[in-house]
């Protein structure tokens, strides 16, 4: 990611220089979601922002649209409560102009916000909607996303062999398009069900695992945080499940998982 991140800031700083703005709106975009990656939110709202802005002057609705998105999404988690409307703006918007795509990105932020009210069947119906419509258009890495969104609903509803079954089709399909931040998200999906079903020693190593892959990122880091916050468990043991899975064979515990 922080490889990315350089690249991306030379392609801004490239697309200034020539003066093609809609490249410099696209290269903004994209450092944007990098910097998402990374955990960097106020870059994050900086480069969504002149995104934005740029899409706007261009008169590009498929360029405005997912910078808005992310936007709406950093409102949500700032506590805005307008952030619900914003993203059903956005839906409002993609399906007037045909754009399939980022009516199904604001769908899902909304079944996210529905499972951080811990409405989770609510939330578990936006991701199937999503999934159906991610099949329907061929969108894999949608697809991906969206299995492993309906399994972690499906274990906080305590349907724990929907979970494995959706966790298991999510990683075949991860590891068949080299997806790896998906990859490393379906072994934390695993140590979510690891959890419910009583397995705690092995909740932690999975996620310690996962947070040693080179593929873990900001985002992952700050859903850990909160999990091990609402687990409660000793610090301690903690610290010792996380260094039991760092020692855990990455392709080995992926192929027992399969």
């Amino acid at each position: 990611y922080a490889t990315a991140q350089a690249i991306l800031a030379e392609a801004v700083a490239l697309a200034r220089t020539s003066g093609d703005q809609l490249a410099l709106c696209r290269a903004l975009y994209a450092l944007g979601a990098q910097y998402w990656r990374l955990g960097k939110l106020a870059e994050v709202r900086a480069a969504m922002l002149e995104s934005l802005e740029l899409a706007r002057a261009l008169g590009n609705v498929y360029r405005e649209l997912p910078p808005l998105n992310v936007l709406a999404t950093l409102a949500w988690q700032q506590g805005d409560m307008e952030a619900e409307r914003l993203f059903q703006d956005v839906i409002l918007r993609a399906l007037e102009a045909g754009d399939r795509t980022a009516a199904m990105a604001a769908h899902n932020n909304l079944g996210v916000m529905a499972d951080g009210r811990q409405d989770y069947q609510a939330a578990r119906n936006y991701f199937q909607e999503v999934l159906a419509l991610a099949r329907e258009i061929g969108a894999q890495e949608s697809v991906t996303l969206s299995l492993l969104n309906v399994a972690d609903e499906e274990v906080k509803l305590g349907n724990f062999e929907a979970a494995r079954g959706g966790s298991r089709e999510g990683l075949r399909l991860a590891l068949r398009l080299g997806l790896l931040p998906r990859v490393v998200q379906v072994v934390v999906n695993f140590s979510y069900l690891a959890y419910a079903e009583g397995q705690i020693e092995r909740a932690l190593a999975l996620m310690g695992l996962a947070r040693h892959h080179p593929a873990w990122g900001g985002e992952h880091q700050r859903e850990m945080e909160e999990t091990l916050a609402r687990w409660a468990l000793n610090p301690v043991q903690v610290e010792a499940g996380l260094a039991q899975g760092a020692a855990l064979d990455w392709d080995t515990t992926i192929q027992e998982l399969l």
